[in-house]
């Protein structure tokens, strides 16, 4: 994936404050149809918000680890912690690589009733490689089991379920 490069640090300054409660960067300045006090950013159709800087669109999250480390994530992804894309408190970013990213982004809770054996089964998958994990009687210890393997498998980036 290919990033632009961000606006300086002290750019970001120059036209932003942090508002630490809703981890949003507020205008400055008036400008075209953005009015000095307001958030930036617009939200996406995936939910992501971008804003526009000198005719240039950016994504916030990118913007915001600028604004607050001086560092250009480059190739690396401005990851959101809780999978909440639209949350950019500095607190909820992380950097990762693209696998880490997409590891986050995953949709299955990792265990499953099992019709045919009547138990909890509790499943991961690596890779793209679903594998087995187990099978429980009750739901709790299914979670556990997914919960236990997925942080040694991804470590912090471990799908919440």
């Amino acid at each position: 994936m290919r990033f632009k490069p961000l606006p300086t640090q002290e750019r970001l300054k120059e036209l932003f404050e942090y508002d630490e409660e809703r981890g949003a960067l507020i205008r400055k300045t008036s400008r075209g149809g953005s009015k000095a006090g307001t958030v930036a950013g617009t939200i996406r159709k995936d939910g992501r918000l971008e804003t526009t800087i000198d005719r240039v669109t950016y994504l916030v999250n990118r913007l915001m680890w600028m604004f607050h480390y001086g560092e250009d994530p480059s190739e690396m992804i401005v990851d959101h912690r809780n999978e909440d894309c639209s949350d950019d408190r500095i607190e909820n970013l992380r950097l990762a690589t693209n696998g880490q990213n997409l590891i986050n982004v995953s949709k299955t809770k990792g265990y499953c009733w099992d019709k045919v054996n009547k138990k909890y089964m509790a499943k991961i998958q690596i890779n793209g490689i679903t594998k087995f994990i187990g099978r429980y009687l009750t739901e709790a210890e299914a979670r556990a089991a997914y919960v236990e393997k997925a942080r040694k498998v991804f470590g912090e980036f471990a799908p919440a379920c």
